[in-house]
């Protein structure tokens, strides 16, 4: 109990089971354009891991990320308006690039870093971390200097603890055990 927010157990929060019935067409809108396309739950969570992580990473790293992703999503769009899901721009949503533009971010390397993403969404497509029934908030950030603050004072819904970097790879293998 800290500043009076209580900490669920981490037995509260888990990683749901795939549900093959999830919407499977998400509306993205193109900040820089005003567009609207719709893509695949695949292409979608492609395009955020794609935007988000280098390839380069390892593949529980990727898998983790589109399971955080895909989170995202479910919550944001519960909330979302009638014209569109979620936007590419990463100050409101999450990034997203389309898979044009991923193969010609990755250049030479395109063939191989596609065929590594797409076969970690797959593996984890339609997962998802929910807290109490619901998509759990599934924020993170990019640069961490190895390490995290406790974040109680700033997410009242759930207390998140702060951590020193460790192996992603261990994290992720604990989220499925």
């Amino acid at each position: 109990d800290i500043n009076g927010v209580k900490a669920e157990p981490p037995s509260q929060q888990v990683m749901a089971p795939a549900d093959t019935a999830e919407k499977t067409e998400i509306r993205v809108r193109f900040t820089a354009t005003g567009d609207i396309a719709a893509y695949s739950a695949e292409d979608y969570i492609f395009g955020v891991v794609a935007a988000e992580m280098p390839a380069l990473y390892e593949e529980e790293a990727l898998k983790a990320q589109a399971v955080a992703a895909y989170t995202y999503y479910l919550r944001k769009s519960a909330s979302n308006n009638e014209e569109y899901d979620i936007t590419d721009d990463y100050t409101v949503d999450q990034a997203f690039i389309t898979p044009e533009k991923a193969r010609e971010k990755w250049g030479a390397e395109a063939e191989k870093y596609e065929k590594k993403l797409r076969a970690c969404v797959k593996d984890v497509l339609y997962k998802k971390v929910t807290y109490k029934g619901e998509p759990a908030s599934t924020v993170y950030h990019a640069i961490s200097s190895g390490k995290t603050v406790f974040s109680s004072p700033f997410l009242i819904t759930v207390a998140l603890r702060g951590v020193s970097f460790f192996n992603a790879s261990m994290a992720f293998s604990a989220l499925y055990s």
